[in-house]
């Protein structure tokens, strides 16, 4: 029986350490009637360095290689940390970054030296025969990547929401936080913003830690301690159908985390799954909060052939009966004798180990050639299991206070302390419910509301308006607009349209035939200062209530006219129900697509759509097409507010381009367009988005993009076409709007000013002249007093 190997950027489960710029998984499969894809193992590796590590860790020459399942190679997604880089505004309102909910409560922690960890340490992996276990058998229940053999198959065919501890009895009480969502759970809560990894780190410290599904056969889950495997190790007969230029253990794993965390008393919360088959008790929730934990101990074991670095924590707070405990046991929750494991030198390596196991000690030193020996050279490894010294001994807890679990509301106080404007990266973040304790949310633009369905609290800020030259003055600040180029393959032109600068790029198949074209319609201030103009869109749309909520697209928006369905169907509302700043953009886009659409390519019909999307700070929309069935060849965006890059490249499955790489996701981009604050884009074209796919990233504090489209009434059902014309119906008056792309605009007298040296002022005077505003006698006479001698 060969076994194969598939390199993925799939989502790691549970057990996986948290994915960084170029790591990747490798997943080994070894088949059997039972489950012939059934993965035993993942191990985690950098895709940077070279096989010399590997080759070093288990010293061995290599064997002959087995067969390889061919599939696509990708780095995985970095999970971002939370490193202090933003200016001090934004320093001053991330106190829910996890590194600083610790640090401002632990005032005395942050005097004491660090230890170094990262580059360092190094948690070895080496080989050795260790276990006599039949391994010819393949028996799964002893292998750390199973659950309990009892539920192994219920686990296996379990889907993502079914509850697997219903049989459980019930718990005493009830979490101090849960979740329904991961998403929630990860918006809300600081010390846990794993997506997809079980723990969350930072700094090379590990500050929540989730297990669900993924248990291994040696986890134990009780009302004050818990016992989790946190990697597991690659066998060495399998290192060598690996790449061997690209692949190497990494050094800064999971396991050496939760060692830091242990040498500086950093605590860890913990939250658990209602898919973890080793609760105690009935988990009602999909994520439940549990407590903060301490890092008592870290090792290496052997379990069904593998080597598994395992983590044991205890509940800080020993005084308070947990709440997971289960209510039957409440009378006995007291331990009546303390119990201490006690620790043995090695006679072969000389260092000492803690007797964890019923079947005695042994060496728990990796490098040592006694490592997991126990007397007699051999063990039972599916009857293993752990002491009673050293399942209920306690440890005094040598660390600072510990924070609250739950975030403190941000307040109107803190935006005007701060400066703030409610639209910041962490005013976006979730909260969680008084009422229920319900991860929630923001995703309503004016206020949170609760996600529970049962609950219906609500919280709201007063965020301030955000002027247009605010924003485009901490553009200038910001020097991080993007670079524009077009590839060899774009064909372009410029042209004057009305009172706009006109860039056309036409877009190639892979014949390098023309198979539509974007069109930037470039604004400028004569333009956004005009009565109805981008000024006062942008400043509409910040003070009325447009209904702007996140939807499938995870942005705060409202779909306006025939409905549109991007993965699953919006809200909207019909045009004569629609404020007017909606009816006013789409005046401008109707125009700019008419002008913009020839005979040449596929016929213009008038947009029935408007969808307004919202991007607080920090947010963004990655690469998509717009090529929905029932969308017509024509879509058109106004930009307003802050900067922002727009990107092209060729999909992955598309002939344009070439083939791809097969060490590559994706092909690169061909188009890159600064969008600045009133400038409109259309796309045009059928075969563009079935060929191409494009990103938007703002670069500032607050971006408001309107897009239109025309919904295909064809394409639709008899009662969806006809709900699409009644909501498109345009209002009677909706003439008054009409746009003739400011042909007739006049210009809006602007004071000059003398170039200065200093760069507050300077960014002031830009900013104003972009928005064509004049500076206020105030500030121009600050202006020249802090010019003083310098010449015009």
């Amino acid at each position: 029986m060969q076994s194969s190997v598939i390199e993925s950027s799939h989502t790691l489960s549970s057990t996986s350490e948290p994915s960084s710029k170029n790591r990747k998984a490798l997943t080994i499969f070894i088949p059997n009637e039972d489950a012939p894809v059934q993965a035993d193992c993942t191990v985690v590796y950098d895709s940077d360095s070279s096989l010399s590590s590997l080759s070093s860790l288990f010293d061995i020459s290599p064997p002959s290689s087995p067969s390889i399942k061919a599939a696509p190679t990708a780095a995985t997604a970095q999970i971002k940390s939370t490193p202090l880089r933003r200016s001090a505004r934004k320093a001053a309102l991330n106190v829910r970054n996890p590194a600083d909910l610790l640090s401002n409560h632990y005032k005395e922690f942050n005097t004491k030296p660090k230890v170094v960890m990262s580059n360092k340490r190094k948690l070895k992996h080496d080989d050795d025969p260790g276990s006599e276990t039949k391994r010819t058998s393949r028996k799964r229940t002893a292998r750390p990547s199973q659950a309990t053999s009892n539920k192994k198959g219920a686990v296996s065919q379990a889907k993502s929401t079914d509850n697997l501890t219903l049989d459980k009895p019930e718990a005493f009480g009830e979490p101090p936080i849960w979740a329904d969502k991961r998403q929630a759970l990860c918006e809300t809560l600081p010390y846990y913003r794993a997506y997809q990894s079980g723990a969350y780190t930072s700094h090379n410290l590990v500050y929540g830690f989730l297990y669900d599904k993924e248990v291994g056969a040696r986890d134990v889950f009780t009302d004050q301690v818990y016992i989790a495997r946190v990697y597991v190790a690659l066998p060495r007969k399998f290192w060598t159908v690996i790449n061997i230029k690209s692949v190497a253990v990494n050094t800064s794993t999971t396991a050496c985390s939760f060692v830091r965390n242990k040498e500086e008393y950093i605590p860890v919360a913990i939250i658990a799954g209602f898919q973890n088959t080793t609760s105690p008790v009935k988990l009602v929730h999909r994520y439940s909060v549990l407590d903060w934990f301490q890092v008592t101990d870290v090792w290496c074991e052997r379990s069904g052939g593998y080597k598994v670095w395992m983590v044991r924590m205890e509940k800080i707070d020993l005084a308070t009966i947990s709440w997971w405990l289960p209510q039957k046991d409440v009378d006995s929750a007291a331990l009546s004798t303390p119990a201490k494991a006690t620790f043995q030198n090695c006679g072969v390596c000389g260092k000492a180990s803690k007797e964890i196991y019923n079947q005695g000690w042994t060496c728990l030193e990796t490098e040592c050639d006694a490592f997991f020996r126990f007397s007699g050279n051999s063990y039972d490894d599916a009857s293993l299991a752990y002491s009673y010294d050293f399942i209920n001994e306690r440890t005094p807890y040598m660390g600072p206070n510990l924070p609250s679990l739950v975030p403190p509301l941000m307040t109107d106080d803190d935006l005007v302390a701060q400066n703030a404007h409610g639209i910041e990266s962490e005013c976006k973040k979730g909260i969680v419910c008084p009422k229920c304790r319900c991860c929630s949310r923001r995703r309503e633009w004016l206020q949170w509301s609760c996600e529970n369905e049962h609950c219906d609290f609500t919280y709201s800020l007063n965020p301030r308006p955000i002027s247009i030259q605010e924003v485009l003055e901490r553009d200038i600040e910001r020097e991080d607009k993007g670079k524009e180029f077009a590839a060899s393959s774009i064909s372009s032109k410029q042209m004057i349209i009305g009172a706009y600068n006109v860039f056309e790029y036409l877009v190639p198949d892979e014949n390098g035939k023309s198979i539509g074209f974007v069109r930037h319609y470039k604004s400028n201030s004569l333009i956004n200062t005009q009565k109805d103009g981008p000024n006062d869109l942008f400043h509409e749309l910040q003070v009325e209530d447009f209904g702007l909520k996140r939807s499938a697209n995870m942005h705060p928006g409202p779909d306006t006219g025939a409905p549109y369905k991007y993965k699953v169907a919006q809200p909207t509302r019909a045009f004569k129900d629609a404020p007017p700043a909606i009816l006013k953009a789409l005046a401008r886009m109707t125009w700019a697509g008419k002008t913009a659409v020839g005979s040449k390519y596929e016929e213009f019909h008038d947009f029935n759509e408007v969808l307004t999307l919202a991007y607080f700070e920090d947010m963004k929309i990655d690469y998509h097409d717009d090529g929905e069935k029932t969308l017509g060849p024509t879509i058109c965006t106004l930009s307003l507010g802050c900067n922002a890059l727009m990107s092209i490249r060729p999909k992955a499955k598309s002939k344009v381009g070439g083939d791809l790489h097969p060490r590559k996701k994706h092909k690169a981009n061909v188009l890159a367009i600064n969008l600045e604050h009133g400038d409109m884009i259309t796309m045009h074209g059928s075969r563009i988005q079935e060929e191409y796919e494009h990103a938007v990233t703002p670069k500032g504090l607050l971006r408001f993009a309107m897009t239109c489209r025309y919904i295909d009434p064809s394409t639709l059902s008899a009662e969806a076409r006809a709900t699409a014309e009644a909501s498109s119906a345009l209002p009677a008056d909706f003439a008054k709007y009409a746009y003739d792309g400011d042909v007739n605009a006049k210009s809006v007298q602007r004071s000059s000013t003398t170039p200065s040296a200093f760069d507050k002022l300077l960014n002031t005077c830009r900013a104003h002249a972009k928005a064509g505003l004049t500076l206020t006698p105030e500030q121009r006479q600050l202006l020249l007093a802090e010019l003083g001698g310098c010449s015009e």
